[in-house]
């Protein structure tokens, strides 16, 4: 289970995961803590990108709302009031309708399909398909052609 925090920066090195800015020393930032089956990862965000989804989910976990987040309580009530101010706003946003593509038209392409000696034989999708036995056959009766051809050619050398 994700687990959210609100934290001044340690290190001001930290980079916001939207707007990749580095998030200065002891600025508010938001933290979605991910565990991991092995070890777990925080993902900060300046106060300012975080998106509603993640606000949403924070509230989830603190019933107590945008005041009960794990961390605001440690900040002076000035920069707290702030913080809650930008938490709210994003959380009144409206959510943006998602945008629909299109959908691709299924194209009738040739299906491909590989004989014995490595021809390639195109087999339609309309009335007039190809059999796979009728190209089995006409390798097999080229095969025999070719045999023909080289005992021929052999028997020829050879009375020479």
């Amino acid at each position: 289970m994700t687990q959210y925090k609100i934290e001044g920066a340690k290190s001001g090195r930290g980079a916001c995961r939207k707007c990749k800015t580095v998030i200065a020393l002891n600025a508010p930032r938001f933290g979605s803590w991910d565990k991991d089956k092995s070890h777990g990862t925080v993902y900060w965000n300046c106060i300012g990108c975080v998106t509603q989804v993640q606000l949403t989910k924070a509230l989830a976990s603190c019933p107590g709302g945008i005041n009960q987040i794990q961390g605001l309580a440690a900040f002076p009530d000035d920069v707290k009031l702030t913080i809650v101010a930008t938490l709210q706003a994003t959380h009144d946003r409206p959510v943006p309708e998602p945008k629909s593509t299109p959908k691709r038209k299924k194209t009738s392409r040739p299906r491909r399909t590989k004989s014995r000696e490595g021809e390639v034989e195109v087999e339609s999708k309309s009335e007039d398909k190809v059999d796979i036995k009728e190209v089995d056959a006409s390798i097999e009766d080229k095969d025999e052609s070719n045999k023909k051809a080289k005992i021929d050619e052999s028997k020829n050398e050879n009375e020479e």
